[in-house]
């Protein structure tokens, strides 16, 4: 079985949280939440995360201000996979991938998502077993 990795997990929707929490941890993955931006941004940089799953609407910083700090980071944290996560855009794989781009993210995964959908966006954008 693949070691364990931690996730972040920053969303301020409680019910995302909770679908992704049971996803990871099922994996035998730690998952911690925040969900606010600077709760989250800590918990990133205290737990130095195999990836980060972000939402862009978030209470106080939002997920835009959230990467573009944990892309400026100098304490190695400017390379962790970063799936954006939002109900903002449902077009083409195309034009997620252009936009998660644009963001700075690793990838884009549309709410609401399926479970295929979530497990081909994390093979492709991390190195989580899944």
């Amino acid at each position: 079985m693949p070691s364990p990795m931690t996730v972040c997990l920053i969303d301020r929707d409680r019910e995302v949280c909770d679908l992704l929490r049971v996803f990871f941890e099922a994996r035998n993955h730690r998952c911690l939440i925040a969900q606010d931006g600077e709760s989250g941004l800590e918990l990133v940089h205290q737990s130095h995360p195999a990836a980060v799953f972000l939402d862009i609407r978030l209470p106080g910083m939002n997920g835009y201000e959230v990467i573009r700090r944990i892309r400026s980071s100098d304490d190695g944290l400017a390379r962790t996979p970063v799936i954006i996560l939002t109900s903002l855009i449902h077009q083409t794989d195309q034009s997620k991938n252009q936009w998660a781009r644009a963001c700075e993210a690793d990838a884009l995964l549309p709410k609401p998502f399926d479970l295929n959908e979530l497990i081909r966006t994390v093979k492709n954008a991390t190195e989580i077993p899944v």
